[in-house]
């Protein structure tokens, strides 16, 4: 039967800032989801009531969720865009508000895993050309759950040269 070419389960290992710093934010703990949402508006006429009559696309949202377990301070720093004080034991963060997320969105590979070890077949791969990570997480405190930072990443179409409007593709 025919198949994806990165498989029907399993991990993967996320490389933020692919071909830069390669910064690895693994590991995970919970689905990694890439979410594709194409949005669509009605267009209607009053004789058909609510029924619409066509749609058009307006469109296409894509964004990326990550739940990083165990990471260690400079993956969050590096990735959140923090400052590391007290010999890498300390961890600052600002608000953020008014900056654009384009400009600095950065590229990221998923490889899918198998026995732990990612999968070095790029017909495998999953290549997202712009993302920019933002914090949505709720650190828990209590005696059975797992501490998570969730790290979301809002995808942009790439306006680059030759892939403008892209969003990601599977190969690479």
């Amino acid at each position: 039967m025919p198949k994806l070419p990165f498989g029907d389960k399993g991990g993967v290992r996320i490389t933020f800032d692919y071909g830069g710093t390669n910064l690895v934010i693994n590991p995970t703990f919970g689905k990694t989801s890439l979410r594709v949402a194409d949005k669509v508006s009605d267009v209607q006429e009053e004789e058909w009531g609510d029924t619409p009559v066509d749609a058009i696309f307006v469109g296409t949202i894509t964004e990326l969720d990550v739940p990083l377990a165990r990471s260690t301070i400079l993956q969050i720093v590096n990735l959140f865009e923090g400052i590391v004080t007290g010999g890498a034991d300390i961890a600052l963060f600002h608000v953020k508000s008014g900056c654009a997320m384009y400009e600095n969105s950065k590229p990221i590979l998923l490889q899918p895993l198998c026995d732990n070890v990612p999968d070095f077949d790029s017909k495998k791969w999953i290549l997202i050309y712009k993302a920019f990570p933002y914090r949505d997480f709720d650190l828990g405190f209590d005696r059975d759950s797992q501490r998570v930072h969730m790290a979301k990443f809002k995808i942009f179409p790439s306006q680059q040269s030759g892939h403008e409007g892209r969003t990601h593709q599977y190969g690479v």
